[in-house]
């Protein structure tokens, strides 16, 4: 059996393994809105009462990841812990596929949040382990890249299976995605060698005060940045699809198809945004530039894509605008995740990865809810709901952005925190 090691063959199929995990996670997330228009017409639900559903999802997504990152995390086997959480997936799907009422899609959707809110910075720590702090961009973007590959197939396929047999066997599918890659984690996942081994694996001398990690600059610019690009999370998963086909128009298959593009694109775009990260770090550039910069480059021109999406008619320019605008916000959660892995020691690695990208979700349980009463407001004439939405969507990643700009400084915090612990 071939050893542990660090950056190896190994390291390299528990990345594959977390593809497909990203991959089931957001296949679950996108469900709710391919199967929206025929829940609210079943169940005559407005737009405003339909953004409740999409944001219970994210009701104690939060709460789940914070109690998570602080009392488990760091005593559990991350194999374990995954396991656990796709099992929470599985059985959140129950009441919705085999009884679908409005009752059970709340009940379905708040477990489901229970079990995915920690599941992402869950699995970046069981990455982490198995790569070393400068060879973790690259297999990062590979476990995100699961999230883009879930949209370019889940969109098509789960619209074909919600047409075929009804929004309910939508939700079946998922629950058979998760038992089959639960079956498939359980055979094959692993303990990397470097969980809890970093800078002294859990000695009280190698870790930092914890209100000076949370105080921060750059653990705050990231936290802003994240928040900003997690509310367009939020926004996606429960409203693109109900925007393309009640504001611009689409057909319910046309819709699935568009959606997979727009978001599949992710998979491209943090493939090489994140390799030319890596290879500005490895060409000596500072992780502020090579990082940071690039991150708010990033979610600055997001902010100005869907802007300007907005003002243009032809389908072919709107919907390479709504890719970049949806898809280049992600990078928030490729690179920020290697800026807290660089700057946390590994002692604490695991904590505040799970507090920081458990904390920014609750920006998706109000822009769900915010979406939904905007676009009610606008009355006969949704696209104008939808329009004034991408605006305010807008001006947040651009806020998010220009801070991130400003506070990310990841070589300044890591001789701050070396520092705090002389």
């Amino acid at each position: 059996m071939e050893a542990k090691t660090a950056n190896g063959a190994r390291a390299w199929s528990i990345a594959a393994l977390l593809f497909f995990f990203s991959m089931v996670n957001f296949i679950d997330k996108l469900v709710i809105g391919l199967a929206a228009v025929p829940i609210m017409k079943e169940f005559g639900l407005t737009p405003s009462q339909f953004g409740k559903i999409g944001s219970s999802f994210f009701l104690l997504y939060a709460v789940s990841g914070v109690i998570v990152g602080l009392f488990i995390v760091q005593r559990a086997s991350p194999k374990w812990l995954l396991a656990a959480l796709v099992a929470i997936w599985t059985v959140a799907q129950a009441p919705v596929a085999f009884g679908g009422s409005v009752t059970a899609l709340f009940a379905g959707r708040i477990l489901l949040g229970v079990g995915e809110g920690p599941a992402t910075p869950s699995a970046y720590h069981a990455l982490y382990g198995w790569f070393t702090s400068e060879k973790r961009s690259l297999p990062t973007s590979v476990q995100l890249a699961g999230v883009g590959m879930g949209f370019l197939i889940g969109s098509p396929l789960l619209t074909g299976v919600i047409q075929s047999f009804g929004w309910r066997a939508g939700f079946g599918a998922c629950a058979a995605f998760g038992l089959v890659w639960l079956a498939t984690w359980l055979a094959f996942g692993a303990d990397g060698p470097l969980v809890g081994a970093e800078n002294g694996g859990t000695s009280d001398e190698s870790r930092v005060p914890w209100g000076a990690f949370w105080s921060d600059r750059t653990i705050i610019a990231n936290l802003v940045v994240a928040t900003c690009a997690y509310w367009l999370t939020g926004l996606s998963i429960t409203w693109l699809a109900p925007y393309l086909q009640m504001g611009l128009g689409y057909t319910p298959r046309d819709t699935g198809w568009l959606v997979s593009v727009i978001l599949g694109a992710q998979i491209p775009l943090q493939l090489a945004i994140a390799w030319i990260s890596h290879r500005l770090l490895h060409a000596g550039f500072g992780s502020r530039l090579a990082r940071g910069m690039v991150l708010a480059a990033c979610v600055i021109v997001a902010g100005a894509a869907l802007a300007a999406a907005t003002f243009v008619t032809s389908p072919t320019p709107k919907i390479v605008l709504l890719s970049l605008g949806f898809t280049l916000p992600t990078l928030a959660f490729i690179i920020g995740p290697t800026i807290v892995g660089e700057t946390a020691p590994a002692a604490q690695r695991g904590t505040a990865l799970l507090v920081t990208y458990s904390v920014i979700t609750i920006s998706a349980l109000i822009s769900p809810v915010l979406t939904g009463w905007v676009v009610e407001q606008a009355g006969a004439t949704p696209l104008v709901g939808y329009t004034h939405a991408l605006w305010l969507t807008s001006a947040i990643l651009i806020f998010g952005g220009l801070w991130a700009l400003v506070g990310l400084d990841p070589e300044r915090t890591r001789a701050r925190f070396a520092k705090s612990r002389s």
